[in-house]
């Protein structure tokens, strides 16, 4: 929001089918086709495409395979989903903390290198069957 006026979102709503216009709109509330901002600012685009990262990187992941595998031997797929549910968030929870506190104390160019830098070391222990 700036000086009382909302922008329209950088990507399209299915209801509205808002385009790519950036363009401020006129008047408040939800019943004109403005975007009200959360608390801090929210960020549709970076929130889906968190949400698309995400949730591809946890397809068929270890996670993914250890709940498949709970819910099989557990026979309460509800509890199943509701504890992984929980772990997940909570994980991403202090993952966001964390970074936000290191991006503050720490360039974004050296937390991109030793973030790259863990990743090959990881993916080169997974080729060696160390992991």
């Amino acid at each position: 929001m700036t000086d009382g006026i909302y922008y329209r979102p950088k990507f399209r709503v299915a209801s509205k089918r808002l385009r790519n216009s950036g363009e401020p709109v006129e008047g408040r509330g939800w019943g004109t086709g403005s975007v009200r901002p959360g608390p801090r600012g929210l960020d549709w685009h970076t929130m889906i495409s968190t949400f698309v990262m995400v949730f591809l990187a946890e397809l068929g992941d270890k996670t993914q395979l250890s709940t498949m595998m709970l819910a099989a031997q557990k026979r309460s797929m509800w509890s199943v989903f509701a504890g992984a549910s929980l772990a997940l968030c909570v994980t991403s929870l202090i993952g966001v903390l964390v970074g936000d506190s290191l991006y503050r104390l720490v360039p974004p160019g050296v937390i991109r290198g030793v973030a790259g830098a863990g990743f090959v070391l990881v993916g080169f222990l997974v080729l060696l069957g160390k992991l």
